[in-house]
């Protein structure tokens, strides 16, 4: 029950509650195929270094569904900057983790250009890991049934 209340608690500050319903952003999100769910998000994070406190807000500008995946949007501020990994590891991959995000949706300054960006955080070295535990497995029983029989 206490876990209801903390995700019941930590969810209610998330959205201003104010679905945009006009406007460029909104436009250009349903020609890409878009449902907005959310408008302008917040979340507060707290953060310690050593014995200074700090609180920190991570902001989106909107979160939207497509494909039954959750995406953040982030319009861009400044026009020009390329969309690339070391990019999207050090100012995106926070806030996709911080909203429950299975990847982000960048839009240009001027609202007339998307990048899609999918974030998967499944590990490839645990499905690695797990393949080779199974032929192991595998190998196990064949090797006893043969020297059994």
């Amino acid at each position: 029950m206490a876990w209801a209340w903390y995700f019941a608690k930590r969810r209610r500050g998330l959205s201003s509650g104010t679905i945009p319903t006009s406007g460029k952003l909104v436009e250009l999100l349903k020609e890409e195929g878009y449902d907005i769910v959310s408008g302008k998000a917040k979340i507060p994070v707290k953060v310690d270094i050593g014995d200074r406190e700090t609180d920190v807000i991570m902001s989106v500008d909107c979160i939207v569904r497509q494909n039954g995946r959750k995406y953040v949007v982030k319009v861009e501020r400044e026009e020009g900057e390329a969309v690339t990994v070391k990019r999207v590891r050090e100012r995106f991959l926070a806030v996709c983790l911080a909203f429950q995000a299975d990847g982000i949706v960048v839009v240009s300054a001027d609202k007339t250009r998307i990048k899609h960006v999918d974030i998967d955080l499944r590990s490839s070295f645990k499905m690695h890991r797990l393949r080779w535990g199974v032929v192991s497995f595998l190998l196990g029983v064949g090797l006893t049934f043969f020297w059994l029989y």
